[in-house]
This record gives C-alpha cells, structure tokens and sequence, in this order.
C-alpha cells in the first residue's frame, strides 16, 4: 500500500474525547518548495523536546501541484519524525488564488488546516522556508492557551484599515500557534468570506492578509526569538527560528555567493546550511538508499547544476532590488 492511501479527511473525526493535550506539527508546500521544506521539517524535529504529530496539508486540486509519487516521498520522510503522521486534504482549491512570485497560492491551505485542529489540540504551523535551530517549545508556553499566536511585522496601514485606534497587532504568519478549542470557538470558518473578497479588500499578503483581517488585535503576540526574519532585522540575536521570508532563499545560493554576504545575512544562512547537514545525516540514517536518493535529486533540482539556477535567481533578486548586501 502506498503511503499515499492515508490521504485523510478529518473533518468528521471526534475530537471532543478527553486526551492529553496533543501537539500537531503543521506544514504544506508544492513541488518548488520540496527540498526547503525537507529540511525545515527535520530541523524542527531535531529540537522539539516532545513527540508531535506530523500533518502535511493538502488542498483539494493538491494533484495539480504535487505527483501522488512526491507526496510518497513527503510522507516517507514524515514517518522519521512524527508520532503519527497525516496527509490532510482541506476544502479549497488553489487554480483561482492568489500567487506571487515566490509565493505559491498552497500557502492558502493553512486555512483550511486551521479549522480541523480538533478541540483537545495545539497546532503549530510552519512555513517550508524556515529552520529551526534551538529548542522551540517555549513558544507554547507563550502562547498561554489563546486561540492564536504569532510575532509582529510592521504594517500600520493595513491596521488603520482593519482596526480602529489600535495598532502593532499585524502578524507575520510564517509561524502560527493555534489551540484548537479557541480557534474553533471563534474564528474556524470566518475567514472565508475575506479570501471571497480578497481583490475587493485590496489584500497583498496573501493568506497573512486574509488572516490578520480576522484575527485583527485578537493576535497573542510571540517574541521574534520564534520568527527571526533577516529582512527585517539589523541586528543578529542567536534565533531559535530563522525565516527566509521574501525574494532571497539560501537554498538558491552558491558557496561563492555565501561569501558576500553581509551583516545578519550571512549567520541567517549559516543557519540554513547548518539545517542542511543535519538533514543530510538525518535521511542518512533514517532513510532507506531509494529514499535517501530521491531527497538528494531534490537538491540538485532546486539548486541546478553547479548552482545554475542559484546564480540566475541571485541576478533577478539584484535587479528587482529586493537583496542588498550591505
């Protein structure tokens, strides 16, 4: 039986049943993001000091986005990490969303996973272009049971729209925490007539957009120790979670490349590179050589041939201005 028979709909499931409380893993991408995403799902397990259950979202036209064959690969590796592990399909489908440039409209799906955390559960989501690189579950303690946590990106304009009077609420929604008794209560479902009116409300941020018009100053706010984004920073503050959010990836980077770079650039990658060869003796160990093959032509897909591709992207990055060096 292929891994992919336990595509699951959980939409039905009882989670009313009285259990220790669990923690759930949550993480999706597509194909272009398959290798980042390896990566950033090992470099969380390697710091979690408690067993989760490993879910991977799915949305409903997933096929157009992902092979039945890479999701084999997706869930052979969840399988080294997860207490339980779970490819879960959600009721909305990508072809008319929203998409950027970098961005694939997949990041969507967090929605949809949002509303199935059961009851008796705490899930926490993680984009596929991150690393983890210290223990994390403090956050969970920060998160003090609300319904949803997340750190702070600067966007006053967005707040003076969708909350009067208030302000340094809007989130960045790289890394959410969300307990499922209180999502469930109050904002399971609510977002959907904001993704209906996406071009309407004059979003930009995709699913960080249609969120944060939601949750407005309802956010529980985290520290930045949990969503380091070097864009944003100045300065470097030895991070549990690094963030590559927007245009630069270190994945698209070659060693010559690496060298150039400046201030918290360069610790920031560092970090992913470090991620890197503990995901290298990871699949070493826990994969089998059919497994472990494929996870290697995935670095090689994404990287290209002698660092092809990283040095084509790095020369768009450039001249879109989105990456300075100094």
């Amino acid at each position: 039986m292929k891994l992919t028979d336990r595509v699951v709909d959980i939409s039905h499931q009882d989670s009313t049943v009285e259990t220790p409380r669990r923690l759930i893993v949550a993480t999706a991408c597509d194909r272009a993001y398959l290798y980042p995403w390896a990566v950033s799902l090992v470099s969380a397990a390697k710091f979690s000091d408690r067993p989760f259950d490993a879910w991977f979202g799915l949305a409903a036209d997933w096929k157009n986005r992902l092979s039945t064959a890479e999701l084999d690969h997706v869930l052979a590796l969840m399988e080294t990490v997860g207490k339980t592990v779970a490819a879960v399909e959600v009721n909305l489908e990508t072809t008319d969303l929203q998409a950027s440039s970098y961005i694939s409209p997949t990041a969507f799906v967090k929605l949809g996973l949002f509303d199935l955390c059961p009851t008796n559960a705490t899930m926490v989501w993680l984009d596929a272009d991150l690393v983890v690189r210290r223990p994390w579950m403090q956050m969970l303690k920060d998160s003090k049971g609300y319904p949803i946590s997340g750190h702070h990106e600067l966007n006053p304009v967005f707040e003076s729209r969708w909350s009067e009077g208030k302000s340094d609420w809007y989130t960045n929604t790289g890394v959410v925490i969300v307990n499922g008794d209180g999502w469930q209560d109050e904002f399971a479902e609510r977002w959907k007539p904001y993704l209906e009116k996406y071009a309407v409300n004059g979003f930009k941020y995709m699913d960080q957009d249609v969120l944060n018009a939601l949750v407005t100053d309802r956010w529980n706010p985290l520290s930045g120790h949990y969503n380091y984004r070097p864009i944003h920073e100045k300065s470097w503050s030895e991070p549990a979670v690094v963030h590559f959010s927007g245009r630069y990836k270190p994945w698209m980077c070659t060693s010559l490349q690496d060298r150039l770079l400046r201030g918290v650039w360069r610790p920031s990658f560092d970090a992913f590179f470090e991620a890197e060869t503990l995901f290298e003796i990871h699949i070493e160990k826990m994969l089998s050589d059919q497994e472990r093959r494929y996870w290697v032509s995935e670095r090689r897909r994404t990287r290209g041939r002698f660092g092809g591709k990283a040095w084509k992207r790095y020369g768009e990055v450039l001249a879109q201005g989105a990456f300075k060096l100094n």
